[in-house]
């Protein structure tokens, strides 16, 4: 006889994909975009924001690839504000320099 494992609910984590590279994952291994009330692309770093998301792997590459218009067809709008890229880019590094120490 076999039995199986039961899962709690807090077992599961929520599954999100990379915009640029499309690699799935736990929602908490992405950054997360979204569109605010302005209709800008914001950094959404508590993750708690209203309105459309998108998530991207926290490497340079990935941005890279983002902003050939991957975010911009995902999160279904024009990416208005320029300095988002620059911000995004800081978080990377912010994020990978975290995990070295």
């Amino acid at each position: 006889m076999t039995f199986l494992k039961t899962r709690n609910k807090s077992d599961k984590q929520p599954q999100r994909s990379c915009v640029a590279c499309r690699l799935r994952g736990n929602k908490d291994d992405f950054i997360r975009l979204v569109i605010d009330s302005n209709g800008d692309a914001v950094v959404d770093v508590a993750k708690k924001l209203p309105g459309r998301g998108a998530y991207i792997c926290p490497n340079l590459e990935c941005l890279k690839r983002s902003q050939k218009g991957r975010l911009a067809g995902a999160l279904k709008s024009t990416i208005k504000n320029a300095d988002l890229w620059d911000k995004l880019e800081a978080v990377i590094i912010e994020r990978s320099n975290a995990v070295e120490r």
